[in-house]
């Protein structure tokens, strides 16, 4: 879900929840012993979004609107640690997290907005990993995504000059499933 709140000659928020989108990523990493690793991930996710709850308040309107459409798009850099909770097996439990940043993006047809700058972003996850060889593993795992206050404002290219609203407050929470693949080196 993305959940803005606004303020300025109106004032309200958007409820926005995205349709099924999704996620693009590489990690690099080291275990640290048989049981921990660390990890740095890059990762890029996209969801097109129907309709959302608009909620506003101004001098002559209060009430609830939905609008349809757009998407919004997040870029995560995260330093992530994964315990496992077996060791030796062939089918392996995990689970950890872990802290850094990310980039939101969204747009509507009611407007373009964009983060000022980098937002503080955290995941917390687990899953399996399957041993194939000593050295290739399929990882299959969910991993919550949460990016607070991206500080949204409008983009340089929407030019409504209706649009004076100040988001003040904003939220980017995500459920991710995720496939993918390890190479030991």
């Amino acid at each position: 879900d993305v959940t803005t709140t606004f303020t300025g000659p109106t004032s309200g928020a958007d409820i926005y929840t995205p349709n099924a989108g999704y996620i693009l990523g590489g990690t690099i990493g080291v275990e640290l012993n048989s049981r921990l690793r660390a990890e740095l991930e890059l990762s890029h996710s996209r969801w097109n979004m129907g309709s959302n709850v608009f909620e506003v308040t101004s001098m002559s309107f209060s009430g609830t609107l939905n609008r349809p459409g757009g998407y919004v798009e997040a870029t995560y850099l995260l330093s992530n640690a994964w315990l496992n909770l077996t060791e030796g097996e062939r089918i392996t439990p995990y689970v950890g997290g872990g802290v850094g940043v990310a980039w939101v993006n969204m747009n509507n047809t009611f407007a373009m907005m964009n983060a000022a700058g980098p937002s503080f972003a955290f995941q917390v996850g687990g899953g399996f990993t399957f041993a194939v060889s000593d050295q290739l593993s399929i990882d299959l795992g969910y991993r919550f995504k949460d990016v607070i206050n991206p500080n949204l404002s409008p983009a340089a290219n929407f030019t409504d000059p209706k649009t004076t609203d100040y988001f003040v407050d904003s939220n980017l929470a995500s459920h991710n499933f995720q496939l993918g693949i390890t190479y030991r080196f």
